[in-house]
């Protein structure tokens, strides 16, 4: 995450651009309650305006980690694919709660795209 000063930074230059952002503080805590309502086992991914690019393996699943400083979140992707083992000589069960996800994204009212993985929701 940016550091504070850094975070001010961004802001006054998307504002000096007059750039808008998809979602405001109130859309992200929104989704956040929503989220956290839900109570699914799913993976957060995030990119910030501050990266140059984000990584694959940068998933987290704790919640409350991912939207600190959700101000300044470019991108954040929701991964709703569950890989459960069922032993060596058996494929793993996949579940899946894309339908989930997107039930709580439209009950927020946030927009959202529909990945390959769950669902992206855009920021700034």
């Amino acid at each position: 995450m940016p550091q504070p000063r850094r975070t001010a930074e961004l802001l006054r230059e998307l504002a000096d651009q007059q750039l808008v952002s998809v979602l405001n503080k109130t859309k992200w805590e929104r989704l956040f309650e929503e989220l956290n309502r839900e109570n699914l086992p799913v993976d957060f991914r995030r990119k910030d305006i501050n990266e140059a690019e984000s990584s694959d393996d940068r998933w987290d699943g704790d919640i409350f980690h991912v939207f600190g400083g959700c101000e300044v979140i470019e991108w954040l992707d929701i991964r709703a694919r569950l890989s459960v083992s069922r032993g060596k000589l058996l494929e793993p069960e996949i579940h899946d709660f894309t339908a989930e996800l997107v039930a709580a994204a439209k009950r927020a009212k946030i927009p959202y795209s529909v990945t390959r993985e769950g669902i992206r929701v855009w920021g700034t």
